[in-house]
């Protein structure tokens, strides 16, 4: 492929619409989404055709320094912007030059390296006080989206966030609250009421890890995973908590931004291999067969990191995936005693003398009755960014991976997907014009 070099000369008063010109450009070329790479540099003199001189000299005080723009980029891609470019420049030179390419490589991040944690972050956030009631602090995560809520004190500085994590193990709720607020709405009254009498600070995690707002998002990533977190409290400079930074919303934000490699390919650039479904998966994905036992499947649910058993019929297919959720939906009519055995608070003998039918159930209940069907999944070549796309689109935390046969590889997860973002990709290492 044939790549040009657009060169403008201007200076440091050069405006469009309002703009420096330099940001103009930019800006243009970012929005554009082409394979071009921008370079500006301001002279530290220089001498205009009308005899004005500009110099950092003391004695001429003239500040309206040379600036030079060179954008380097496919020449079929030259000749669309090229009108453009020409018509931002109302004062300057625009020129172009043909460039021999040895080589073209481009250092791709998942998590764009320009966006900042503000950008992303979901602003005014809904909050407590280390007081506050765990009653109200259950109603409020019941009626949300959300799964974290910051504890502010009096100057709305966060002292500690409350997780589905610290109501299960230190509140004593029984299943995860979104699962709760499905299954369990005759229950939620009974839990209030023992709830009631404890507050916020007796549950929250504290001291409570935050990020300033004006970090960039990669940075807070880098902290998030370091550190094991799910979501961050986002401060302003004075420390008063502005947001929350999630998974979520990260993943949001990657998938808004139009993939790197399908536009780099769209201008005839080919790519080596970026970093794929198959790089990040989890291999340790627990399987049965459609006709095992729910005891079995229960016993690997509670032991499985990745919350998800797979189904799978004799050459490895993948047929169904069952979780907590699908468990719950298939005996909601014996979530009582399902509870009890999935959060190991009774003994299988104990669970048998209590919940006789939800046992009988168990016998004759296989794992192909209670799997669910409808999930999405990628191959082990899909782009992470194409993973990410569909995680976000779908609401799911993870992503079976397949073979060409529909064969399970390996379970993919939203921390994995964003541990081995960064990559690299390289274009045409031997482009000539």
């Amino acid at each position: 492929m044939k790549y040009s070099v657009i060169l403008i000369y201007a200076s440091e008063d050069a405006r469009w619409e309002g703009r420096p010109l330099a940001d103009a450009v930019m800006r243009l070329l970012r929005e554009r989404r082409l394979a071009a790479r921008c370079m500006v540099s301001r002279g530290i003199s220089g001498l205009y055709e009308s005899g004005d001189m500009a110099t950092q000299r003391v004695e001429i005080l003239s500040y309206n320094m040379p600036l030079k723009i060179e954008i380097v980029l496919p020449t079929p891609e030259m000749e669309t912007l090229l009108p453009q470019i020409s018509e931002m420049v109302s004062e300057g030179i625009v020129g172009i030059t043909e460039m021999r390419m040895v080589s073209h490589k481009v250092k791709h991040h998942l998590v764009p390296r320009h966006l900042k944690v503000r950008d992303v972050m979901t602003p005014k956030p809904q909050r407590v006080s280390p007081t506050t009631p765990l009653n109200q602090v259950l109603e409020i995560l019941l009626s949300s989206d959300f799964t974290g809520l910051p504890v502010v004190d009096e100057q709305d500085q966060p002292v500690g966030i409350i997780t589905d994590g610290d109501l299960l193990y230190k509140a004593g709720i029984p299943i995860r609250v979104r699962l709760l607020a499905e299954f369990a709405k005759e229950e939620v009254g009974s839990l209030k009421e023992n709830l009631a009498h404890k507050q916020a600070k007796e549950v929250m995690t504290s001291p409570v890890a935050t990020v300033k707002q004006d970090q960039y998002l990669f940075e807070a990533v880098d902290a998030m995973l370091k550190r094991g977190l799910r979501r961050l409290p986002v401060v302003d400079e004075g420390g008063v908590l502005v947001g929350i930074l999630s998974r979520v919303d990260i993943f949001k934000a990657i998938s808004k931004e139009p993939p790197v490699s399908r536009m780099l390919r769209g201008n005839g650039i080919a790519l080596s291999e970026p970093n794929r479904a198959g790089d990040a998966m989890r291999r340790d994905t627990p399987t049965v067969s459609p006709e095992a036992s729910l005891d079995q499947v229960i016993k690997l649910l509670s032991n499985s990191a990745i919350e998800r058993v797979a189904v799978v019929d004799g050459q490895g297919k993948l047929l169904g995936l069952i979780s907590d959720y699908a468990m719950l939906n298939a005996f909601s009519e014996h979530k009582e005693g399902l509870w009890d055995y999935l959060m190991r608070k009774m003994s299988p003998k104990e669970v048998g003398e209590r919940h006789a039918e939800l046992i009988r159930q168990y016998q004759s209940t296989k794992a192909g009755q209670v799997m669910e069907e409808d999930f999405p999944s990628v191959g082990e070549g899909t782009p992470l960014e194409e993973a990410a796309r569909i995680m976000t689109e779908r609401r799911v935390k993870r992503l079976p991976v397949l073979d060409s046969h529909g064969r399970l590889l390996g379970m993919l997860r939203r921390e994995a997907l964003l541990r081995l973002g960064p990559g690299d990709i390289t274009a045409g290492d031997k482009a000539k014009a």
